[in-house]
């Protein structure tokens, strides 16, 4: 803090001291013939006057930037209608894992393979399909507990990411 206001105080003088040696004028110049005559074949031209740089301001710290707020979307609140990717998975997967019908529910995991926003979430273990198809596989092979992890492992990778940048992408027909 002590360092803060010293180099508060400081730039303030500086400023100060810089206005002040800013703000003098130049003697006029003098209406004494001038020791060069001009050549009429080589006009000069007078330089306009430059401009005063403006008073230098205190400087403040550094304040951490918080990362913008998205703004708040019109859908998947409370009283709102579902996004469209939340209105797809509730009309299939949670359907199917309700009724704990796997063929369903693996047929879900596999289009939801295919409705990855951007192709570069693929990559990697966590990738989006790898983890749907993953999914479809444990479906298929009716372990159930399976087939839920791979819906948790898929929230926990890519849920957040989703709502913040394609909360209200149209769901991609199959």
């Amino acid at each position: 803090m002590r360092k803060v206001a010293i180099c508060t105080l400081l730039s303030a003088l500086l400023s100060t001291a810089l206005v002040v040696a800013c703000g003098r004028s130049d003697p006029p110049p003098s209406s004494a013939p001038s020791p060069e005559p001009a050549s009429p074949a080589a006009p000069q031209a007078k330089a306009p006057p430059t401009p005063d740089p403006p008073p230098a301001q205190p400087t403040q710290p550094a304040q951490p930037t918080q990362p913008a707020q998205p703004a708040q979307a019109a859908c998947g609140g409370e009283g709102q209608p579902s996004c469209p990717l939340q209105g797809w998975m509730e009309a299939h997967m949670l359907k199917a894992t309700e009724d704990r019908n796997l063929p369903a529910l693996a047929q879900a995991l596999e289009q939801s393979a295919a409705m990855v926003p951007d192709p570069a979430w693929n990559q990697g273990e966590n990738g989006w399909a790898t983890i749907a198809n993953d999914g479809a596989t444990k479906a298929r092979a009716n372990d159930f507990a399976g087939a839920r992890a791979s819906c948790k492992r898929c929230h926990t990778a890519w849920q957040d990411r989703y709502r913040a940048e394609h909360r209200t992408r149209p769901v991609p027909t199959p």
